[in-house]
């Protein structure tokens, strides 16, 4: 995975996920990204680029650039579901 700046035109940072829950998500393209968020079914993946802006080039592991939360959403019950594109 390769992180880039388009404003500084610099690599943030090249790493190689081992997380088998990331990698498919994106593979799968099932997912929305926003403001540094991943979302997907009721669960979001975290992109800690403030940890990035303090990394420069040191050595940084998946588990720390990466924050997992499941059960965003409140659902009422279990039948409910979170729709795809949401929450936004």
């Amino acid at each position: 995975m390769t992180i880039y700046d388009i404003e500084s035109e610099d690599i943030l940072i090249n790493m190689k996920i081992k997380s088998r829950e990331i990698i498919g998500r994106l593979k799968s393209n099932l997912y929305n990204f926003v403001g540094g968020h991943i979302y997907y079914n009721n669960k979001v993946i975290k992109v800690r680029y403030d940890l990035l802006k303090d990394f420069k080039g040191g050595e940084i592991k998946e588990n720390q650039l990466f924050d997992h939360y499941s059960e965003v959403v409140n659902l009422k019950s279990k039948n409910n579901k979170v729709m795809s594109g949401m929450p936004l």
